[in-house]
């Protein structure tokens, strides 16, 4: 699986030393065979997400990967600490993608659903605040 982030941009990011706080490799330096399994895991977190629906630009994706991959190779990493509120910022995008909050578009530019999704079109309502006037 292709993930959006390298290990080598990880540690470009993040730094040497931070890299290998998380992933300590035997005798010293960074596993960096864990950060490509960690970025692996947060692109199929990020996929999760978007369903295939949205695509986000390369730069973004790369960030957002490295920021979940982080979180998650800090496993003592309270809520509140920065992999915990950088972690909580992406997903929150992530989230305000789906709900179209963002300027982020689906894949089909149409508009029209993708992934079979049902259309249903009904009749206008009967009984609603418009039509029960006095009652």
């Amino acid at each position: 699986m292709t993930s959006y982030a390298t290990a080598a941009e990880m540690i470009a990011q993040i730094g040497d030393h931070a890299a290998e706080d998380l992933a300590p490799a035997d005798g010293g330096g960074v596993d960096t065979a864990a950060l490509d399994d960690a970025l692996a895991r947060a692109t199929e977190e990020i996929d999760g997400y978007l369903g295939g629906r949205y695509s986000l630009e390369a730069g973004l994706a790369r960030s957002l990967c490295i920021v979940i991959a982080r979180y998650r190779l800090a496993t003592h990493a309270p809520p509140e600490s920065r992999e915990g509120r950088d972690y909580g910022d992406a997903v929150r995008y992530l989230r305000d993608v789906v709900a179209g909050k963002t300027g982020q578009r689906p894949l089909d530019a149409g508009g029209a659903p993708t992934g079979g999704a049902a259309l249903v079109d009904m009749p206008p309502r009967l009984f609603g605040p418009g039509t029960l006037g006095g009652f």
